[in-house]
């Protein structure tokens, strides 16, 4: 067979080189172009800002434990007290920061939560895309709005997400906040505008970059079940009434901002000078939010009244609701002040709707007392008799029990004895 000439060698080493290119290539456009979505995550849309508890509710109904919106408003703490800032003249009519709020609520719950914040877009991006190829879907906070993310997509550079606000949230109006002057009714305007709605909302990574920084960074949680809880008399009632005692009452987080003070201070402020866009945020974003959370949670401290066999807790109920009832008239006052604000001297309808501010607050603040006076009390004496009932007792040692002891001794230096005869009588026989 004769030599292959110089010119089909160089034809076939470009066409050897095109192919472990082209190879190559490829797979790079393989690796480059991963797609992953978990299609069986459940979406569930928000009907008022419970974005945290909704994506919470989420997450663990994907893992197979359906717990109720209520219940985890009420494990959480965002079904009580307040966020309002005099400074900025802006709140929430619930307290909690959602990333504290979701740990506690899923460590209460049996769920391990494991909270990363990252300084760098790119190190968050790998870690929730390492969660997602597991089959983990990861929370996500997205300046003060909260998500899941469900999948990615390299090839078209966009993550995934489910977000409880239907895809119309308010990750721009949150960010900018009422410091900044931002005009609520441009706000929503604008929001209605929005693509995408509710499940497998597509956001491309350089947006995700945007949105998702915050002052504590990119923040995340990946939350998965160990042990959960799926009897309501086996969660630990007692720790969860402190907290909302605490919330109530003082705030988690900015004592300066939160709790009873928060409120009166908040009635202050509508008796002076008052906006038009901030009558409106009083009244949708902090009486709107209150009265329907505290009447949930008074609709559902009434069965666990039941549950648990404590009558106290339907007196809490009753000062919830009550207080539910004072923000509602609040809350309709602002209403027909917004409405007729150009047009007539609305001052009357907002002092009324301060008092009635100022009368709810009263009703938390004796909620929060009946709770950590008697209900909690009774909880704390009700596991400590438990946990004394089930604890083993040290018993002495009585006369019969001396008697089998001393038995015992002496049929074990019978046996013993025997045994070592016999040894020794066969270790002579040998000599």
């Amino acid at each position: 067979m004769g030599k292959i000439s110089k010119p089909i060698r160089f034809f076939l080493t470009v066409v050897l080189i095109t192919v472990i290119m082209s190879s190559l290539i490829h797979n790079v456009y393989i690796a480059n172009s991963e797609r992953v979505i978990l299609s069986n995550i459940p979406y569930y849309p928000m009907h008022h800002p419970t974005c945290a508890i909704t994506a919470l509710q989420m997450i663990f109904s994907y893992y197979g434990y359906n717990y109720s919106h209520t219940l985890l408003m009420v494990i959480s703490g965002w079904g009580f007290g307040i966020y309002y800032s005099s400074k900025y003249r802006f709140g929430f009519g619930c307290s909690p920061y959602p990333v504290l709020a979701v740990i506690f609520t899923a460590k209460q719950l049996g769920f391990n939560a494991t909270y990363r914040t990252f300084s760098d877009f790119n190190n968050a991006l790998t870690w929730v895309k390492e969660n997602l190829r597991r089959g983990d879907p990861v929370f996500l906070e997205i300046k003060g709005h909260s998500v899941v993310a469900v999948g990615f997509d390299d090839g078209e550079g966009a993550l995934y997400v489910h977000d409880p606000s239907g895809g119309m949230s308010s990750w721009g109006f949150l960010s900018e906040g009422r410091a900044l002057g931002l005009n609520v009714s441009w706000y929503v305007e604008e929001i209605t505008k929005r693509e995408g709605f509710g499940a497998f909302v597509k956001v491309p990574y350089e947006r995700m970059k945007e949105l998702w920084r915050w002052y504590r960074g990119y923040e995340a949680v990946l939350i998965k079940p160990v042990n959960p809880v799926t009897d309501l008399t086996k969660i630990k009632w007692v720790d969860i009434f402190d907290r909302v005692v605490t919330n109530t009452l003082y705030g988690l987080e900015y004592p300066e901002d939160e709790g009873i003070n928060a409120w009166l201070k908040l009635a202050n402020d509508l008796r002076g000078n008052y906006s038009r866009d901030y009558l409106i945020i009083v009244k949708d974003y902090i009486l709107g939010i209150a009265w329907r959370n505290r009447d949930d949670v008074a609709s559902f401290f009434t069965g666990l009244s039941t549950v648990l066999n404590i009558s106290e807790l339907r007196g809490v109920s009753w000062y919830f609701r009550m207080a539910a009832s004072e923000y509602g008239l609040a809350y309709s006052l602002l209403g027909y002040a917004i409405l007729h604000y150009n047009d007539t001297d609305v001052s009357n309808y907002v002092i009324r709707a301060a008092k009635y501010i100022e009368e709810g607050a009263q009703y938390e603040k004796k909620a929060a007392e009946l709770l950590s006076s008697k209900v909690s009390k009774s909880l704390r004496a009700r596991v400590s008799k438990v946990s004394t009932s089930t604890t083993p007792t040290t018993q002495g040692i009585t006369p019969l029990n001396a008697m089998y002891i001393l038995a015992g001794f002496v049929l074990g230096l019978a046996i013993g004895a025997v045994v070592f005869k016999v040894k020794k009588r066969k270790s002579w026989s040998r000599h």
